[in-house]
């Protein structure tokens, strides 16, 4: 009988104790800013592709996904905005919203203020996709508002607002999956919210990043951001190789610190010369150590840039 009382009272201070261990394991948000454009194709396989990932529970994929006048997938409304999450191998909790430019500051800041109350984590990774027009335009372009983009300047200041009313937040990763945002500019930026940042130098194909990355979360709920970041290239792996370009800096360019990058050039799977930089440490132009406000001086600068629509 005292056995039989010990094996149970071992047996419920193991269950006692799953919850704990569970608790180890810190949470992820993945933050998805979707603009579709004339891309919207290929932005809803990459849905799919999400979809078909092994996601762990820690982490909460969450997607906003609009700046198209159609979507192949009738569950995305055309001409609005499309909130949800992916979860159980699909789309869940859509939630359709009233059109906004997804190329506008405001919109980004919305969603940002919405998904982080809805969906709270202990880490938090921002990923823009759509075309990119590097330093000069920006990224996500809005077909349904005369295609405004999102330009380095709207997303720092966009992140500056919202760092400013929650100081606690902070991103392990910040992406680019569109071309050509691989630049000083922008990473000058974004060190003061972000460890890493994965963006091309070059173009990318229309298709864009493989997002069977995020079974690499399901492999390890724990892992870092640069191993974020590599798991990233490595579901590249089964596209076709394409012509392989130079990159446009040396790796020992002002990006900084021996070798440039954290990670440098994977070329053989990729058509599109792309880069982990690691923020901390590579950038010589604005050390970390100095306060976020440095970043909204470079405000004055946001009314020069030109925003154009890119080449499809």
């Amino acid at each position: 009988m005292k056995h039989q009382l010990l094996a149970l009272l071992l047996g419920s201070l193991l269950l006692l104790g799953l919850p704990a261990a569970c608790a180890d394991t810190p949470t992820m948000t993945v933050l998805m800013y979707m603009c579709g454009t004339d891309l919207q194709s290929d932005c809803v396989n990459d849905l799919y592709e999400m979809c078909a990932a092994d996601i762990p529970d820690n982490v909460t994929v969450v997607v906003q996904a609009g700046g198209a006048s159609q979507w192949d997938d009738s569950r995305l409304r055309a001409n609005h905005i499309n909130r949800f999450t992916i979860a159980d191998y699909d789309f869940s909790d859509v939630e359709v919203c009233a059109w906004q430019s997804m190329g506008a500051q405001n919109t980004l800041e919305d969603y940002l203020t919405w998904a982080t109350s809805t969906y709270p984590a202990d880490r938090y990774m921002l990923i823009f996709w759509n075309h990119g027009g590097g330093s000069t335009s920006g990224v996500c372009f809005d077909e349904t508002a005369d295609y405004d983009g999102l330009t380095i300047h709207e997303i720092n200041d966009a992140l500056y607002n919202f760092t400013e009313a929650n100081p606690d937040f902070h991103l392990d990763l910040i992406g680019f999956d569109a071309c050509l945002m691989a630049t000083y500019e922008a990473a000058a930026h974004m060190q003061y919210y972000a460890d890493f940042m994965v963006a091309s130098e070059e173009l990318e194909p229309s298709l864009g990043w493989n997002y069977a990355w995020l079974n690499a979360l399901g492999e390890n709920p724990a892992l870092d951001a640069q191993g974020i970041g590599v798991a990233v290239f490595r579901g590249e792996d089964d596209l076709a190789p394409q012509a392989v370009h130079q990159p446009a800096l040396p790796g020992d360019a002002e990006l900084g610190g021996e070798g440039g990058v954290d990670v440098c050039n994977d070329l053989q799977g990729h058509g599109f010369v792309a880069h982990i930089i690691n923020l901390c440490r590579s950038l010589r132009l604005c050390p970390r150590s100095g306060s976020r406000s440095t970043a909204a001086r470079h405000r004055s600068w946001a009314g020069r840039r030109r925003r154009c629509r890119p080449e499809a």
